[in-house]
């Protein structure tokens, strides 16, 4: 009896990753096969509300606002607005130096990125705006941003989902294999899903939003994870995220795994919030027969492929040095979904150019997967917090230089 129990425990882990690898691979595969016709560039029209919620960023936010200056677009067509959000350092005297429109807010009991963008939204008059972005404060946009959105917006998008990329891909081991892993997030995954009609899950900056879709719903996510909070909200609507490869805003990636660690805390545990409104979508989605709704669902449900990862890992190793049950069919059967994700995976790397600096990255591999099972871990103790705790950030002498130069 038992060892029918522990065959059929793996035997559901097996079928289950076996659907998480085939459905993120088959992703992967649409992206070289859907052709997409990009739109012809749209002459500036829509007007942009540009809101950057900012909770102590001092250090960062005077090479923020550079950026926004250097956007290519008419300057009277766009505005830019700042969050101080229960700020301790001086990032308003910042802002406010510049010449930027800085709003204050002093809320210890509401506090978080969700909250802030919120009381935002209700306090800037939006009606003179035809859209509204929301990007990081530790980050800078590409000069064609707002060309690229413009343009979207024309074409009759609602909700834009930019590319999040990486502003120092080869600073170390660490960001080189962050920025393998980045390709595979936005393209064999986000632009894949976008090419095929699917909904794209907003990634936390980066983001537009028709003006009249955010009237109508408004923002009520407040959760560690408010983008993909916010991203079911808009799902149950009826409202499609679309992805747009050319409006690129860029970040710094950490360089060490001490830097990464909060953050990769307060990520891990937001997906794991969010699981919750995962299977009320797909609840709901199955009653309605709603295949947009399902796919919007399985993207808080399928496990990132770090995480899917190291569970085929582990599930390989069992079988593999214990005797288990059903062992013949489970250890070639795990072996040949591990070898999927590494085919996923050598993709992301192939995308990102086989240099001598991308390929030494993997011999970091094996001690990122151990550190992130770890912080999978550690994350389940923080599924209750929602407070906007700050990233570990470089020196603000390296981060203003890297931030003033951004690739073309």
């Amino acid at each position: 009896m038992i060892e029918l129990l522990v065959f059929t425990v793996f035997l559901l882990l097996a079928i289950l990753v076996t659907f998480f690898a085939m459905y993120q691979l088959a992703l992967a595969c649409s992206y070289f096969i859907v052709r997409e016709q990009p739109s012809p560039p749209m002459a500036p029209q829509k007007r942009f509300a540009v809101i950057i919620p900012a909770h102590n960023e001092e250090s960062m936010i005077g090479a923020a606002l550079e950026s926004w200056a250097r956007v290519d677009y008419p300057p009277d067509l766009f505005s830019v607005h700042v969050i101080a959000d229960n700020c301790t350092d001086r990032t308003a005297e910042v802002v406010l130096a510049r010449g930027g429109s800085c709003l204050e807010r002093q809320d210890p009991d509401r506090q978080g990125k969700g909250y802030a963008l919120a009381w935002a939204l209700e306090t800037i008059t939006l009606d003179p705006y035809d859209a509204i972005v929301i990007v990081d404060a530790d980050t800078a946009v590409c000069p064609d941003f707002l060309l690229a959105m413009n343009t979207r917006l024309v074409g009759g998008a609602k909700v834009i989902q930019g590319f999040d990329g990486i502003l120092n891909p080869d600073e170390s081991l660490l960001t080189r294999l962050m920025h393998i892993t980045n390709i595979m997030k936005n393209l064999l995954f986000n632009h894949a899903k976008s090419k095929v009609g699917l909904s794209v899950q907003l990634m936390g900056t980066g983001m537009c939003f028709d003006r009249a879709v955010l009237q109508k719903l408004g923002w009520n996510a407040f959760s560690i994870g408010e983008d993909g909070e916010q991203f079911s909200y808009l799902a149950e609507a009826g409202v499609r995220v679309e992805f747009e490869p050319r409006a690129i805003v860029y970040a710094h990636e950490a360089s060490s795994f001490d830097q990464a660690y909060t953050q990769r805390i307060r990520w891990s545990s937001g997906r794991m919030q969010l699981v919750g409104l995962g299977l009320r979508l797909l609840g709901r989605g199955i009653r309605r027969r709603d295949l947009h709704l399902i796919d919007a669902a399985l993207t808080f449900l399928i496990p990132s492929y770090v995480q899917l990862g190291n569970v085929t890992i582990l599930a390989c190793c069992l079988t593999l040095f214990v005797t288990v049950p059903g062992r013949d069919v489970l250890l070639p059967w795990f072996s040949a979904l591990l070898a999927a994700q590494a085919l996923y995976f050598f993709m992301g790397l192939g995308m990102s150019g086989l240099s001598t600096k991308s390929l030494s990255s993997l011999s970091l591999v094996p001690v990122f997967l151990v550190w992130k099972m770890g912080v999978d871990l550690i994350a389940i103790l923080h599924l209750n917090r929602s407070v906007w705790v700050r990233t570990a950030r470089l020196s603000s002498r390296e981060k203003r230089s890297g931030l003033s130069t951004i690739p073309r």
